[in-house]
């Protein structure tokens, strides 16, 4: 039928395949063993631990740096976030409604930032903001954000992804969710 969506190969509105994202889920139950739902360490070494020796010490590192809500545990939302870092959460949770449809919605955690980690992005906000008009324009983070590493078309997904009101331009907010998702 014409202009049906949801065909086998149609894209989701991350730019991701749905196919992409149902091999994603079958590699995600593969290491989810017991069918939780969720990827303990224990798992993660039983999995490593048929590679090889080596692998297996590397488990509990790669779980730290997956697990984005620090319980102990790898979600398949956790999973896509780190695979598709400039991708929206909104986006993230509809990738997971494709994949587990008969799963209840789990509330997405945000990391909570500390007061200091929030004066520091504060601080940086007024460092970016060149002109001091309370706003952070995209030539002003592509001004700044080079120098920590990202390629002008990152910070352009990025930029637009957390400009959340679509005005071209980031509030001091929107700068403050853009950091807490960057945050390890």
């Amino acid at each position: 039928m014409a202009g049906r969506r949801g065909g086998k190969g149609s894209k989701s509105r991350s730019g991701i395949s749905e196919a992409e994202v149902m091999r994603l889920k079958e590699i995600f139950i593969q290491y989810d063993q017991d069918g939780s739902g969720e990827i303990t360490l224990k798992e993660l070494q039983q999995f490593f631990n048929r590679t090889g020796t080596e692998m297996k010490e590397l488990a509990a590192d790669f779980l730290a740096s997956v697990d984005k809500d620090g319980d102990g545990t790898i979600t398949f939302f956790e999973m896509l976030k780190e695979l598709y870092p400039y991708t929206s959460t909104s986006r993230l949770q509809a990738m997971v409604k494709l994949a587990f449809p008969e799963a209840p919605a789990k509330v997405v955690k945000q990391r909570q930032l500390t007061d200091d980690q929030l004066a520091e992005i504060r601080a940086i906000f007024s460092i970016y903001d060149r002109d001091g008009n309370g706003y952070i324009e995209l030539e002003e983070l592509k001004e700044a954000l080079p120098d920590a590493g990202y390629e002008a078309d990152e910070i352009e997904a990025m930029f637009h992804q957390y400009d959340e009101d679509k005005n071209g331009k980031m509030d001091q907010q929107e700068f403050i969710n853009m950091m807490r998702d960057t945050f390890k």
